[in-house]
């Protein structure tokens, strides 16, 4: 495979022109020599090998967001060398080198980057906290469709008027629904199932239950 090289301080980076995404090839300097360290995506999302010298030396599983940060350090390495993978906001994924406590990708040091490290979130706070649709977005698909719910019904000042307020109402409650997804995403104590069974209950329950009462509200001024 063709390969491109660099330096990089005092650290030879070879990367492949083409390889696994996270893949890379070091050379990282030692007490006297100096050791190939490579990462290798041997399961592509779920695990990747750690070589030095061709030895593969460690196994590093890939981060969730529930578990962000997985390290090792590489035994018998003098400078110490640590391998990191750490899962990013967005769902991105980074593998990091760091030789002698410094990342050699942008020279921070082992515990700054161990202070910046996200946190962890549950399931809820990923599928459900983290969606655009629990907030301005949803709150305005839910307004227009009760807008074109109500003026539906016909044409006529009332149904207008009738259709602006619901459409105001429906704006209104998807703002709330967001408010509560994230007041849910604070309670990690609470089982995820419950946080979405309250969720669904709240979010579809009460509006359900209103459209009904607006029916038969309807059906007896007919």
């Amino acid at each position: 495979m063709r390969a491109r090289q660099m330096r990089e301080g005092r650290v030879t980076v070879l990367r492949p022109v083409r390889s696994l995404s996270g893949s890379w090839t070091r050379v990282v300097p030692q007490t006297g020599a100096s050791a190939e360290v490579a990462l290798v995506d041997s399961q592509p999302g779920l695990t990747a090998s750690v070589s030095v010298d061709g030895v593969v030396v460690a196994t590093l599983r890939s981060p969730t967001r529930a578990d962000p940060w997985v390290e090792v350090t590489l035994e018998d390495t003098d400078p110490p060398i640590a391998v990191v993978r750490v899962a990013l906001p967005g769902r991105r994924q980074r593998s990091l080198l760091f030789a002698d406590g410094v990342c050699v990708d942008d020279g921070l040091t082992l515990a700054e980057w161990r202070a910046r490290r996200p946190g962890p979130i549950d399931d809820f706070e990923e599928n459900i906290g983290a969606s655009s649709w629990f907030g301005l977005p949803g709150a305005m698909a839910i307004g227009v469709a009760g807008f074109a719910g109500v003026i539906s019904r016909g044409v006529g000042l009332t149904i207008i008027l009738a259709a602006f307020g619901f459409l105001g109402l429906c704006f209104a409650w998807g703002l709330c629904v967001g408010r509560l997804v994230t007041w849910l995403t604070t309670k990690r104590s609470w089982p995820t199932g419950a946080r979405s069974t309250l969720l669904v209950a709240v979010a579809l329950g009460i509006p359900l239950l209103a459209f009904a009462m607006f029916q038969q509200l309807s059906v007896g001024h007919l």
